[in-house]
């Protein structure tokens, strides 16, 4: 069996790809037995890696501080910009 160019890509993208997607595998909650989560309000443990600097990781983590003690707010991104784009126009 040859090798031809169109296989060795085929191939070589296969793996490429399922390395990344092994990447989204494992986000379980603490003490969980590897069950398969179905999103919802399930709380759990996001761990990852990063190659900054430690300035980089601490203004990272400030962000994140500063995230969660926001409070939730569902915005309606599309009919805000909708409104901003009418205020626009009416100028």
């Amino acid at each position: 069996m040859t090798l031809s160019r169109r296989r060795f890509l085929t191939g070589t993208g296969s793996l490429a790809a399922a390395a990344v997607l092994s990447g989204c595998a494992g986000f379980t909650k603490s003490g969980d037995s590897g069950s398969e989560g179905g999103g919802g309000s399930q709380a759990g443990t996001l761990k990852f890696t990063t190659w900054g600097s430690d300035a980089e990781a601490a203004a990272f983590n400030a962000v994140l501080e500063r995230f969660f003690r926001m409070p939730f707010v569902k915005k309606d991104r599309i009919g805000d910009t909708m409104k901003s784009l009418e205020k626009l126009r009416s100028r």
